[in-house]
Order: C-alpha cells, then structure tokens, then sequence
C-alpha cells in the first residue's frame, strides 16, 4: 500500500486530477446524456401464425421492432382481460445497432365475437400503445366468408371465360393494301407486296392471282404477327415479269367475311411495269448499237491509216 501512501502525501495533485476527471465526465455526459435518453417507439406487428383445427389450438404471434430503450411489456387481452395461460414470450433482443426486438406466442380457441389485443409497455409512450387482433368470425361468418369468396372467383372466371368467348365470336375484317414496290427492269422481276391489317381471329389465307390462276413461285409470306391488342397482320410477296393486259389479284379469305376478298392491283400498274421494261430494253438495244457503231468506225480508220503507211513505203 506504499502508492496509496505516496498519493496521500500529494494533496494538491490529487486535487487536481479528481477536477480533471470531473471536467471529462461533465464533457462526456453532455454529449452522450441525450444518447441514452432518447427513445424509439416499438413497430408493432400482431398475425395469425395457425388457424384452430379440431383439438389443435391457433396460435397468435406479437412482434415488436426497433425499440429503445430495452425494458419492454408485451401483454395478451382477451375482451379486456390479461391472459397469461399458454403464453411464451423471448428475451428483449439486441438487433446490434442499439435497438432491441421481442416476440410473444399466444395459443388460444377462439369464441366467436371476441376481441385479442396485445398490449405494449414502453418508455417510448407514456400510454400502453395496444393492438388488436380483430374480432374472431362465427362458424357461420366463417361459411358465408367462404362461399362469398368462392362465388366471386367462380364470377370472375365466368366474367374472362365469356370475354374470350365473345372475342373468339368477334370478328374483324383485315384492312388490305396491294401495292407496287418495285418495278421489273431487264432480268429483275417486279414485285408486289398485299398487307393485312388489324384482323381478327388469326387465322388468314393470302394467294396471289394471274388472270384467275393461283400463283405459287416465287411467293413469300409472313406468319401471322401479332400487334398486341388482340389483332393481327401478315404480308405477302409476289416477284414476277409483267405481261400487257394481265390482272394481278391479291385473294383473302378470313372468318370476317363468308365469301373471298379479291384485291385487283389494277391494269394501270401492270402497264406501268411494261413499259418501263420495254424502255428498259430499248435503253440496251440503243447502247449496244452504239458501241458497235463506234468500235467500227474504229477499226475503218485504223485499216485506212495502215493503207497510208505501205503507200509511203513503196514510194
């Protein structure tokens, strides 16, 4: 105990560090005091964890969240009055973060009409902050929740049953379009595309016509594709050499109409086409003429230049 003597000895420097131990802790509490004294309200959750069976009892479950201080009361109330049979509780459990959980079991049969609540006791209130479970349903509320919910199910299948039953009963007639894109020019086809549109049901035949003959070379078609608001559209292609005077056609058949759809592209455009590779074709004639023309006229000067050459030879 000879240190004890030597501090005793020092008055004044005892005096001095009991003042700056007292200064630190005057410093320390201001800054942590209101740490400690805060408080945070509980988040409360109150569930059924299992419905009553037979002899098996349900089961309630009360949780409390994110709480501080840790001191805490959970209670069962039944119509007002504390139950404490077949009740089990947890410890207050530290989340790490200074807050604090807790969890309460209840196993009970319920009456019909009661009211559970579990009540909690914090220093965050300064009231007991209850929450109810609910009144329990009779059996034959129960019965009639049921039936109820089944009836609107069975309501609402019948409700989509008959809309897709209607849609399928509905129908719609495509919107075509058979037009020219791109004309024939010497050894290139024409083509010629026809458009469906906005149809429904789904299924659709395309067939293209030559003067009332089916033509199946050279045609290209999509499947149906769908625009996603119940309708659908599809295209066809057609590469072919115009003749004069021929009709094209474009033939539909859809449920939207009891007799086949004809779609004519017209004279006018089958003329277009001809004429254009008629042009086409004089267009090569004239320039192929041309340079033989020219390659001949070639070839007279080169023989007349040579015939200069051996005559100046002779001389």
């Amino acid at each position: 105990m000879k240190w004890a003597d030597d501090f005793n000895k020092k008055p004044e420097w005892l005096h001095k560090e009991a003042e700056k131990i007292i200064a630190h802790c005057k410093r320390y509490g201001q800054l942590f005091l209101p740490e400690v004294e805060k408080t945070v309200k509980p988040e409360v959750i109150v569930r059924t964890v299992r419905q009553a069976s037979g002899k098996i009892p349900a089961m309630l479950i009360c949780s409390a969240y994110d709480f501080y201080p840790k001191p805490i009361k959970l209670t069962w109330m039944r119509d007002d009055k504390e139950m404490t049979a077949d009740v089990t509780s947890t410890e207050e459990l530290a989340d790490g973060d200074w807050y604090y959980q807790i969890h309460s079991h209840l196993e009970y049969f319920p009456k019909p009409g009661e009211k559970i609540s579990c009540v909690v006791e914090h220093a965050s209130s300064n009231k007991p902050m209850i929450y109810d479970l609910g009144p329990s349903l009779s059996e034959s509320d129960r019965n009639k929740l049921i039936t109820g919910a089944a009836g609107l199910v069975l309501g609402l299948i019948m409700a989509v049953g008959g809309l897709i039953y209607c849609k399928r009963k509905h129908t719609v007639k495509p919107e075509v379009i058979n037009r020219s894109i791109r004309q024939a020019s010497s050894k290139i086809p024409a083509m010629l595309i026809c458009s469906a549109y906005d149809f429904y049901p789904k299924p659709i035949k395309l067939t293209w016509m030559r003067d009332d003959k089916e033509m199946t070379a050279d045609v290209t078609s999509t499947e149906e594709l769908a625009d996603g608001d119940w309708y659908y559209q599809i295209h066809s292609n057609l590469e072919y050499f115009p003749k004069p005077g021929e009709k094209i056609s474009c033939v539909l058949e859809h449920a939207s109409s009891n007799k086949a759809m004809i779609y004519d592209l017209g004279a006018a455009g089958v003329v277009l086409g001809v004429i254009m590779a008629a042009g086409g074709l004089i267009y090569y004639k004239r320039r192929h003429k041309a340079n033989a023309i020219s390659a001949g006229s070639q070839d007279s000067r080169h023989s007349e230049h040579l015939q200069a050459l051996s005559g100046t030879e002779e001389l």
